[in-house]
């Protein structure tokens, strides 16, 4: 009984708003308009519109939207190897380059009152160590 006045109910306001769902995209959208199961967008406000890129740009893909194919294909062997032999070239100039460089200095010391600090430690440690042995 509740089923069929649902039915009932729904297909009257389908009949009283028919001419309002042929306008948006359809009849069921239409429905989960008004059950509130989906909403409405809204047209986008002018700043998205002026920074938005175009439609047809491939910087811009929507979701759900499918990707345009890649221009690349995969290489073949051959294609590898003349791949593999530019960055062998590469890396045989880099090597040249960073041979005339000095060597990278190292980072900061201690100073020397600290230094003697830390081997007076580590004296101290070793010390205590051979004491409980």
């Amino acid at each position: 009984m509740l089923r069929s006045l649902l039915i009932l109910c729904m297909t009257l306001s389908a009949a009283a708003g028919a001419a309002r769902a042929e306008e948006s995209a359809g009849l069921l959208k239409w429905l989960m308009q008004r059950s509130k199961l989906a909403t409405e967008t809204p047209e986008p406000q002018d700043f998205v519109k002026a920074t938005r890129p175009d439609r047809d740009s491939l910087r811009y893909i929507d979701i759900g939207e499918k990707r345009p194919q890649r221009a690349l294909k995969p290489l073949d062997k051959g294609g590898v190897k003349g791949r593999e032999s530019s960055f062998d070239g590469l890396k045989a100039r880099n090597d040249r380059l960073l041979a005339g460089k000095p060597a990278p200095r190292p980072g900061p010391t201690l100073p020397p009152a600290a230094l003697k600090a830390k081997a007076e430690h580590e004296a101290a440690l070793k010390a205590r160590a051979r004491a409980n042995n």
